[in-house]
């Protein structure tokens, strides 16, 4: 056999199941030139029977006496990998007939990049379920980091290139998150990049999951741990309290099973985008993006807290970074137009309580705001109810102030007005 110019890793553990449909999808690649090294790691069921029934020389079978784990496996496949180029194909899922094709074509195209990835697509055995896509930019994917990794685990990369700086193997201490740690520890000289286009189907099923959960709570833990590390490495040092605080931005919802305040959140931000800045461990504007982007995202999740939301925004140094067009609106307007009358206000988004913020300083009421999209059982914000547009059938209201600040409001002020002749229905601008 000459030397091949892919070198495709399977790791295999009790995947009798799934192994030959994902062996077939590698060897029906339109690109040829590779070897398909399968390591066994100790499996107890049909896997390696089904391996050995193949006859094409392309493939090599390694076994693991014993269970070593995914990073021990996939370093015994790097070891006797002989290829230009490495790429991971785990043996439940399936690589679309292109993809090594596409994936040497963009390093052949692109010699700066040392690890390009591709989107992909979920699966079951019943259907196709959400698409995962990642960033092109190497700077993107480098800043993401901190947050989640955004560099696809199905990716293709240059063996030689990451095997001189000592990179290449796995820290074999880790039981979950391989593919984030060993992303997590490659330098800026080592350049990513991701196909805006699905190469790879990612199959879920029940064999992923323990019955109590650890498999989640496992890779949880370790994926928390990386980001602890890099967080040292901008120069922050956070406290402990500031590595939970962090976590939140990773994870919304983690917000709730703490007592951390958006004020905290906003300063711990504020410290590591000035960490940063002076490490340069991230780009600093991409990386200002990003988590200013971040904490725009969480206060909307959460801005039915209301004024201790978005005061914490109105606080946070970077909010210009965000796009979004909100025109200041003056007191003397307002008292002439809704003085007296009652009020509400279309949406529940930062605007949006930006305009509540206003009435309130003015001792203005707000009636209830207006949102079909909440899903659970009589919201509200800052003590006021959100009820469904269907609410201006049951309720009288004389005013209703759109607080929608991209083109959609002429759409939504034209249906209230064409719907509810008898509300007078006002933009932002109107009031400024």
């Amino acid at each position: 056999m000459t030397t091949p110019s892919i070198s495709v890793v399977m790791p295999a553990y009790n995947r009798a199941k799934y192994i030959e449909a994902a062996i077939d999808s590698v060897l029906m690649q339109t690109y040829k030139d590779f070897e398909l090294i399968i390591v066994d790691d100790g499996s107890t069921d049909q896997t390696v029977d089904i391996i050995q029934n193949y006859s094409d020389p392309r493939i090599r079978l390694i076994k693991h006496e014993t269970n070593k784990g995914v990073a021990a496996t996939r370093n015994t496949g790097y070891r006797n990998a002989l290829g230009e180029f490495i790429v991971i194909a785990d043996s439940d899922d399936i690589n679309l007939p292109t993809k090594f094709e596409e994936q040497v074509n963009y390093l052949d195209l692109h010699q700066d990049i040392s690890v390009v990835g591709c989107h992909y697509q979920h699966f079951s055995n019943m259907d196709f379920l959400d698409k995962w896509e990642f960033h092109e930019d190497d700077k993107y994917i480098k800043s993401m980091r901190l947050f989640w990794n955004h560099q696809a685990p199905a990716s293709m990369f240059r063996k030689e290139r990451i095997e001189k700086l000592g990179l290449l193997l796995h820290d074999e201490s880790y039981l979950a998150a391989v593919d984030s740690e060993w992303f997590s520890k490659m330098p800026n000289s080592i350049k990513f990049a991701n196909i805006p286009k699905v190469l790879y189907l990612y199959r879920r099923h029940e064999d992923q999951f323990t019955k109590d959960g650890k498999r989640d709570s496992l890779q949880r833990n370790y994926v928390d741990k990386i980001r602890k590390e890099m967080l040292f490495k901008t120069g922050a040092n956070p406290t402990k309290r500031e590595v939970q605080t962090h976590y939140i931005l990773c994870e919304f919802e983690s917000f709730l099973e703490n007592d951390i305040s958006f004020e905290e959140i906003r300063k711990w931000i504020e410290k590591l985008v000035k960490a940063n800045l002076e490490s340069n461990f991230n780009d600093p504007s991409v990386f200002l993006q990003i988590i200013t982007e971040r904490f725009y995202y969480l206060c909307n999740h959460y801005n039915y807290l209301g004024i201790e939301v978005w005061d914490a925004w109105e606080k946070y140094a970077y909010r210009h970074i965000i796009n979004y067009d909100r025109v200041m609106v003056e007191s003397k307007i307002i008292k002439e137009k809704i003085r007296n009358k009652k009020v509400a206000i279309f949406g529940t988004l930062s605007s949006a309580n930006f305009v509540f913020n206003k009435l309130y300083n003015l001792n203005m009421k707000v009636d209830f705001f207006i949102d079909n999209y909440w899903s659970y059982p009589n919201p509200s914000i800052n003590n006021i109810p959100v009820y469904s547009i269907d609410i201006l059938k049951e309720e009288t209201i004389d005013v209703i102030i759109v607080s929608n600040t991209s083109s959609r409001k002429y759409i939504i002020k034209e249906f209230l007005n064409n719907n509810f002749p008898n509300i007078t229905v006002l933009l932002i601008e109107d009031l400024s």
